[in-house]
């Protein structure tokens, strides 16, 4: 998703497993073009879209086989408080990345050359087969993103954003112009009206939600199109 309709800017500490993943450029900064999040010291989840083609040498992404990961920091001009890099991406075979509007699968670990946490820091925790999302329960996506949609560059400042749980069979899930998702591998969510939402720069990063005062990953950011998750 490219932004953060609705959205309010993040406070310091509050979401310390989110990251920036950022493209190593020569003679600059790091560049950030998609979030994520630390499910353990040395792993990152994201999604799978963020790194195509990064096994051709001949594509813009090639470049994207390797990066940087920071947390700790709200701004994009900062440096992270923890920087770790990734020495392999994990993309599940079935992915597949040329086939139209095919969202399936659409999931990447990032293994990092050092801990990017430590006992002091926690992880975001993953849902066992207890942890359920419902129907008009509230989920929040935190990142960095679009505040509009005229807008062409992504914000320079963490937001979060809340937003509902839908039914899966919502014509607004399933646009004609898409095939129909699989709803045990997807999540819908977001608002009907499209007035809070997430975008694009938002790509790869949580879905999360809190059960018994811990905060869960349950999904990520994928799909831009009709401003829903």
């Amino acid at each position: 998703m490219n932004y953060s309709l609705g959205s309010s800017k993040a406070i310091a500490g509050e979401w310390p497993w989110v990251a920036s993943l950022r493209q190593k450029i020569p003679g600059t900064q790091a560049i950030h073009f998609c979030g994520g999040s630390i499910i353990a010291p040395r792993l990152v989840l994201t999604a799978a879209h963020c790194f195509h083609n990064i096994t051709i040498p001949t594509d813009p992404n090639y470049a994207r086989r390797i990066g940087e990961v920071h947390i700790g920091q709200l701004g994009l001009t900062e440096q992270g408080q923890r920087i770790a890099e990734w020495i392999k991406v994990i993309i599940p075979e079935k992915y597949l990345p040329f086939r139209p509007h095919d969202y399936s699968y659409d999931i990447a670990l990032l293994v990092l050359n050092k801990d990017i946490i430590d006992n002091q820091q926690s992880a975001i925790c993953l849902p066992t087969y207890n942890i359920i999302s419902n129907i008009g329960d509230y989920g929040t996506i935190v990142g960095w993103g679009m505040h509009n949609e005229i807008d062409t560059e992504i914000s320079n400042y963490m937001m979060q954003v809340t937003i509902p749980i839908l039914d899966p069979t919502l014509d607004a899930c399933n646009p004609l112009i898409l095939p129909r998702k699989n709803s045990t591998m997807t999540i819908c969510a977001g608002v009907l009206s499209g007035d809070i939402d997430a975008c694009q720069g938002n790509s790869g990063g949580p879905l999360v939600q809190k059960f018994k005062n811990r905060w869960y990953n349950i999904g990520l950011v994928y799909l831009i199109e009709y401003k829903l998750l």
